[in-house]
């Protein structure tokens, strides 16, 4: 095995599927990522049996084959190296010789047939979707999911795929976020899955450029995202997930349109003090506006205020100051759109104009 690349698209590989590599696995072989020395390029694989990544970079590549190598340390040494030409080389068996100029490492390597196996991606694509509309559709859902892991249903996301329609939804039981997206074109079959949102978080980052398309691939047991010359696969979690729609109320009659803005200042401020004690927070809703107070015993209140348009009757809600912190750093609209109906009812919050997008949230109760 031979091979030369720059040290920019080497380093950028490692880095990526690093993002999958264990580092507590009791099987060694997981701490590694696998390298493979094909015509014309180099590609990477890591994985900790739950999300696998594989990547593809061009490399000059005079002989054929393939290591692994542990990830950590291979991500060190290429970090360490000026940019440039770097060489990948073997001379003898469980051993990888890298070098740039006058600089030469070792590192002791594992037969690339005990590293495990990717899965073929042979089955049929579900669907294609551009990569900025998914990445943003991760980024809207993916916080609202449970990080308690004696739930395992609620740590994962829904993906639906029907028709020419994409559903995401997450909750953790207390809220809901749900992102609605129209395919370019139908859908090859229909589905209902629940993905881990490690993976979901991780796809995103991959996607961070937010060009071109992604293709999901279901495959048995796991979901496949296909997107430039990168892969990532996650295992679905088994499992029915809670029936998110009947959470979300049909009839709230009252709306309030606000500025993000300034909601997330106010939600800030009282939150100052409200997470000192219960972090709640009281919205009191009128006319022309949204008092939002907080008061914490023995450490004192606040009070701040928003102007809003509210087209319902006085009222005051009590909510989780984090739930709605969450929300209003997530989306990037200008101004937002609050139904809500009584003191007791789940209120919804979306973007003005955004009808695709629903985050329902439930009150606290107010002593």
């Amino acid at each position: 095995m031979k091979a030369r690349i720059e040290k920019g698209r080497l380093s950028s590989a490692i880095q990526s599927i690093m993002r999958a590599v264990s580092n507590r696995s009791t099987q060694p072989i997981l701490g590694n990522t696998l390298i493979e020395f094909e015509e014309g390029y180099l590609r990477f694989t890591g994985t900790d049996l739950e999300i696998g990544l594989r990547t593809e970079v061009e490399a000059q590549v005079e002989s054929t084959g393939g290591v692994s190598v542990p990830a950590k340390i291979f991500s060190e040494i290429i970090s360490n190296l000026p940019g440039g030409e770097i060489e990948l080389y073997q001379e003898k068996e469980n051993e990888l010789l890298v070098k740039q100029g006058k600089a030469k490492y070792s590192i002791r390597t594992l037969p690339a047939s005990d590293y495990p196996l990717f899965p073929e991606l042979d089955k049929g694509d579900i669907c294609k979707i551009s990569a900025s509309v998914l990445q943003r559709a991760i980024r809207q859902v993916v916080f609202a999911s449970s990080q308690d892991e004696t739930r395992p249903i609620l740590t994962g996301i829904l993906l639906e795929v029907e028709g020419e329609n994409i559903n995401l939804a997450a909750t953790d039981g207390h809220r809901l976020a749900l992102r609605a997206i129209s395919l370019p074109e139908k859908a090859g079959e229909q589905t209902a899955i629940i993905i881990p949102g490690r993976a979901l978080n991780e796809l995103s980052r991959l996607l961070s450029s937010g060009e071109g398309d992604v293709v999901i691939r279901v495959l048995s047991n796991q979901i496949a995202f296909i997107y430039d010359r990168m892969v990532l696969v996650s295992r679905i979690i088994e499992g029915k997930y809670p029936n998110y729609r009947q959470v979300i109320p049909s009839n709230l009659p009252y709306g309030t349109i606000a500025s993000r803005e300034e909601m997330s200042k106010a939600v800030k401020g009282a939150h100052i003090l409200a997470k000192e004690g219960s972090n709640v927070v009281r919205m009191s809703f009128s006319a022309d506006r949204i008092a939002v107070t907080a008061v914490t015993q023995d450490v004192g209140d606040v009070y701040e205020e928003v102007g809003v348009q509210y087209d319902g009757e006085d009222m005051d809600v009590a909510f989780n100051a984090r739930y709605l912190l969450d929300i209003l750093s997530i989306l990037d609209d200008e101004m937002l759109q609050m139904k809500t109906g009584s003191p007791l009812s789940p209120a919804i919050i979306r973007p003005v104009g955004d009808e695709g997008y629903t985050y329902v949230v439930m009150p606290v109760k107010m002593g």
